[in-house]
């Protein structure tokens, strides 16, 4: 189915140094050689090459890992520490609506810590103020802050004062694209074509990053080059406009955006993006047919995949009844047929529509059948999450046998795919739901939601 102990001491300046031996230092570098003169120079000045980008996103998944990236990789502190990590936890004012997760760590806590105390503190919950929830905007029951341990002491850091003081000048790529995420960007990674995204320009590290601050579907949000001095100063250099789809979640055709809804209630608004999104499924596995058979797949998944399409006839006419019953008008969208691509684009597409969000979308709708007070939906809602599930099997399969045809890069690529369909999705995830919707169609909480998806991530984590 688619789916639309005591507080941690501490001001934002790391404790002080520990006499422990330093553990996880990076080796100093040697990347510039010697300059040479010459007894007679150019006469004309030599053009200066642009500086040249990484692409700082990863395909590998894990505690390592945040929005894509490794903030930690190459780490290199003025004062060593022996773990660090970037935790979000609810706000003393909302200590129930989200749970507190280390989203990215490093090293192993209380390296020297003969007590628990050390652990305890590092869990502690922080009282001050530090940066906003998830991405920043649309959420403000959550922060996010820096917990560190030196030896038998555990820290935290709240701010760009504290960040500074632990990380130094920001003079990599890493540190600076986590402070910036920290405030609020995302750095952008493109699984089918991955480019640059952080350059040192010399006065600064110029990145390429996203940001939303409207969470309607679609998510209007800017691709901007944004530049991070060594001060921790950001300033924005360019922008374009750019369309984020997180929250459609389910198997959508290419350039396919979520419809704003037309109807007089919420549970209404809802049920017209779900129907929507069914029938927007219909040629997304019609044209998925087409192209495993193009592509000499076996003939049992062209077949479950034209009975995949015939699913979601079905369910796009239950859900539009339903809508219409909660007070919804749908206008029908003219779908024509598409292509047939590259094996790698299909590959591609299937992982993130397929193994990601059908996955997802399957795991919801059985949540939902089971909690919905609405009896009419309940049943409709049982009927599409077995339909649901043997679509999500497909995806794996079709997976499982486009891998054995795909090149070893195409298949990294593809994995880095997953990894940002899941943290788009936790994204999306990490907010209220309607009150009326909850009960009604039975959506999962916030809380309730993200442990779904915690499911899914796991089930990526020991197939990769």
């Amino acid at each position: 189915m688619a789916a639309c102990g005591g507080a941690v001491e501490g001001t934002g300046s790391p404790s002080p140094a520990s006499t422990t031996p330093p553990v996880g230092t990076s080796p100093p570098s040697a990347t510039n050689p010697p300059t040479t003169t010459t007894a007679n120079p150019p006469t004309t000045v030599p053009t200066i090459p642009p500086p040249i980008g990484r692409d700082l996103c990863t395909t590998k998944s894990g505690s390592s890992v945040l929005d894509g990236f490794e903030p930690f990789a190459n780490l290199s502190l003025p004062t060593p520490v022996d773990y660090i990590e970037v935790r979000e936890e609810p706000l003393a004012s909302d200590p129930g609506g989200a749970q507190s997760v280390a989203e990215a760590s490093w090293g192993t806590a209380c390296l020297a810590a003969s007590s628990t105390a050390c652990l305890e503190s590092l869990e502690s919950p922080f009282t001050g103020t530090a940066w906003p929830g998830y991405f920043g905007r649309g959420f403000g029951s959550t922060q996010r802050d820096i917990r560190y341990t030196r030896s038998a002491s555990a820290g935290v850091v709240s701010d760009l004062k504290g960040y500074l003081g632990l990380f130094g000048a920001i003079d990599t790529p890493e540190k600076a694209a986590l402070l910036a995420d920290l405030e609020g960007y995302r750095l952008k990674c493109d699984a089918k074509a991955p480019a640059p995204n952080a350059f040192n320009e010399g006065n600064g590290i110029r990145l390429v990053m996203i940001w939303a601050n409207d969470w309607s579907c679609p998510y209007p949000a800017w691709e901007r080059n944004i530049q991070v001095k060594p001060d921790g100063s950001i300033s924005v250099l360019s922008e374009a406009e750019t369309k984020l789809d997180w929250g459609c979640a389910g198997r959508r055709p290419e350039g396919f955006a979520c419809p704003a809804a037309n109807a007089t209630s919420s549970v209404g608004a809802w049920l017209s993006q779900m129907a929507t999104l069914e029938a927007a499924s219909v040629p997304a596995f019609l044209r998925l047919a087409r192209e495993l058979e193009a592509h000499g797949a076996p003939h049992v998944l062209v077949d479950r995949a034209r009975a995949s399409a015939d699913d979601e006839v079905r369910h796009h006419a239950l859900m539009r009844d339903h809508a219409q019953r909660f007070g919804a008008c749908l206008v029908e969208s003219p779908s024509s047929e598409l292509g047939v691509r590259a094996l790698f684009d299909v590959a591609l597409e299937n992982a993130v529509e397929g193994c990601v969000r059908e996955t997802f979308g399957a795991l919801i709708a059985t949540f939902q059948a089971e909690r919905a007070d609405d009896a009419e939906l309940a049943k409709t809602l049982r009927e599409i999450a077995d339909d649901e599930t043997r679509h999500a099997a497909l995806s794996w399969d079709c997976a499982a046998w486009a891998n054995t045809q795909l090149a070893e890069d195409e298949r990294a690529a593809i994995a880095r795919a997953k990894r940002s369909a899941v943290d788009d999705l936790r994204v999306s995830l990490n907010r209220d739901n309607d009150d009326e919707v909850v009960r009604a169609a039975g959506l999962p909480t916030r809380t309730e939601a993200l442990a779904l998806l915690a499911l899914v991530e796991h089930e990526l984590a020991r197939a990769a």
